[in-house]
């Protein structure tokens, strides 16, 4: 996109659409601010900007994934405002998903290459959990929770690269998406534990990992029960099935798949020990090194004739091509606690805040500290005494969106304002004040 006299307006030139998901969408583009490198563009799709959780784990991932440096990882470098819209700039990387590499009929993807790539994740998981934030000396217990094949990309130079930590929990500062804390990860990859109490731990991830490499190695779905007797003798007999054409390697993977996906999550290995266990299945495993040369020669050509997918110039992606015309927005001017009380009090008053989230982050952002108060005043108008007929009550996508904004501010004042809130006829409103009381 060109503006008058031909001059290009803009840090980014689009290039392609690289696709969509849930909440939001991934386009390639040039950044011109360093040297027009290939940079992957990740937009909240428009309509999550009405999602307060959606909105908070959209920015908590950048701010996960800035924290971390791993070579297994995908690197973001910033995270920019376009008037609202909160865009990640990231490492692009050139090439396919495991899930869609292990399942083409294109070709035969070796064993080797997914045992590697898996463990290289290993690695990742491990160095994440384990990451200590600059200032601190604790570490920030970062768990993906969504670990499977298409969230792991295998790029055109034989790298495995994790990707996607749009649901992954933390102890970290900034953190603001608590509210999905409790939320569910990918059917069929998700632990025992996970299913129903939402329970996880570093183990979660393991077992997710587990799945992956059998799914991977066997192209066969892996949902076993969870059910403790059930779950053993059903893991067991699907292991029997496992066969990377090499027995002493076979014995190896199916003991180490065994203890990664075992129903209870103090039995299963830790990350390191996954990594380690996988070195020495590799050590063991040896492929004819003409057969393996041209298993990954052939997956390079399927990668080349993939890549690029989908051209800017068709309806995919138009509409994001503001990031060509625009500069993002500088960092909002600091407030005073006076003038940012004021602010938020005068959105607050204004009909469909909730709807503007991303407006009401500006104003957080720029805001010395955040003020529960107002948000406790909204959940007090909830239910207004009877003889308080002035009172305007609060509407019930105000009070839900309030609720969520302040999970992670649960002071004794929000956690009277949500008591009276727990047994409300709306399940978004109850459940959401339940979770809040059980916040530490």
């Amino acid at each position: 996109m060109l503006a008058r006299g031909g001059i290009a307006l803009g840090r980014f030139e689009l290039i392609e659409y690289l696709g969509s998901g849930a909440f939001a969408e991934v386009v390639l583009a040039k950044d011109k601010a360093h040297g027009g490198r290939l940079v992957a563009l990740k937009v909240l799709r428009s309509e999550a900007l009405r999602n307060v959780t959606a909105f908070h784990r959209f920015r908590d991932e950048a701010r996960i994934l800035q924290r971390l440096s791993h070579p297994s990882i995908v690197e973001v470098y910033e995270l920019l405002d376009y008037d609202g819209f909160p865009v990640i700039v990231m490492e692009y990387v050139q090439g396919a998903s495991l899930k869609m590499l292990c399942r083409s009929s294109a070709l035969t993807f070796p064993a080797r290459a997914v045992l590697m790539s898996a463990r290289s994740v290993a690695f990742a998981l491990d160095a994440a959990f384990h990451a200590v934030e600059e200032g601190s000396d604790q570490p920030m217990c970062i768990i993906h929770r969504d670990v499977k094949p298409s969230n792991i990309m295998f790029s055109i130079n034989g790298e495995a690269k994790l990707l996607d930590f749009g649901i992954a929990k933390g102890e970290f500062e900034d953190r603001k998406a608590t509210s999905m804390y409790g939320v569910a990860g990918s059917a069929g990859f998700e632990a025992p534990e996970r299913r129903g109490s939402l329970d996880d731990s570093h183990r979660t991830d393991v077992y997710a990992l587990g799945v992956t490499l059998f799914v991977l190695l066997t192209t066969k779905s892996l949902m076993l029960p969870a059910d403790d007797d059930r779950h053993e003798v059903e893991k067991r007999a699907a292991l029997n099935n496992l066969d990377v054409g090499h027995e002493a390697s076979n014995v190896l993977l199916r003991t180490l798949l065994d203890s990664m996906l075992h129903v209870q999550p103090f039995q299963r290995p830790t990350m390191k020990e996954v990594a380690d266990d996988l070195t020495l299945v590799l050590d063991v495993y040896r492929p004819s090194s003409k057969d393996e040369q041209h298993a990954v020669a052939e997956a390079r050509k399927f990668l080349e004739v993939r890549i690029p997918r989908t051209l800017l110039g068709t309806t995919d992606g138009e509409h994001l091509r503001f990031l060509e015309r625009e500069d993002a927005n500088e960092p909002p001017s600091p407030l005073t606690v006076s003038a940012a009380r004021a602010e938020l009090m005068a959105f607050l008053a204004t009909e469909g805040w909730e709807n503007r989230i991303h407006h009401l982050h500006r104003i957080l952002d720029a805001s010395p500290h955040f003020d529960v108060m107002p948000f406790v005043g909204l959940l007090r108008r909830c239910r207004p005494p009877r003889w308080k007929f002035w009172v305007k009550k609060t509407r019930t996508t105000e009070v839900a969106a309030a609720l969520n904004l302040l999970y992670g501010y649960v002071t004794p004042e929000v956690r009277s304002a949500a008591r009276t809130l727990r047994s409300h006829p709306d399940q978004r409103i109850s459940s959401a004040a339940r979770y809040l009381l059980e916040v530490d």
